[in-house]
């Protein structure tokens, strides 16, 4: 357990570290989907606090999940697969734009990641169409696997990126648990 803090490369205090302790436990299988179970919408917060971090998780661990009547394909070692998991993702501006998306519209999603925007907005825009472009392989694969789970028959995706003029760019993972 304590070997992960090795590969991390910013400093985590001691407080966090005793409290990843009791954090640890809830990696192993049985007490992962306890967890889980307890983090749905409508649970205690209390149970947050034990959410294990995502550097306790090696590349590749993927889990399959349901929210909001999407499946998805997620490797916990990551931040965006780490947040949907663990019902962590949430964000205000996000909230707003979901009120605003209606059954006819045509979205293009640009740095679609692992496609948690671009399947939202597929469900919800059932008389439209998505496009998603990710340029990153990684980011695209996942998207490519949750959109596969899914039955979207209005979702594209593109492994490209998108600006404003045509030409080749280097894309730079500074940290590999948050391309």
């Amino acid at each position: 357990m304590f070997g992960v803090y090795k590969r991390y490369p910013f400093h985590i205090p001691l407080r966090t570290k005793i409290l990843n302790v009791f954090r640890f436990v809830f990696t192993f299988d049985a007490t992962e989907k306890f967890l889980i179970a307890r983090l749905s919408p409508g649970h205690s917060r209390l149970w947050r606090k034990f959410i294990p971090p995502l550097y306790f998780y090696n590349k590749g661990s993927i889990r399959y999940a349901e929210r909001s009547g999407i499946r998805y394909v997620l490797d916990v070692s990551t931040l965006h697969g780490h947040s949907i998991y663990f019902y962590i993702i949430k964000d205000t501006a996000w909230d707003n734009l979901f009120k605003l998306i209606r059954p006819d519209f045509y979205i293009i999603d640009a740095g679609a990641n692992i496609g948690f925007l671009s399947l939202y907005f597929a469900k919800e825009c059932i008389n439209g169409f998505v496009y998603s472009f990710e340029p990153d392989s990684d980011s695209f694969d996942s998207l490519q696997k949750s959109v596969n789970r899914n039955e979207f028959k209005n979702i594209k995706l593109f492994k490209t990126a998108l600006g404003a003029e045509a030409g080749t760019a280097e894309l730079f993972k500074v940290y590999v648990n948050n391309p």
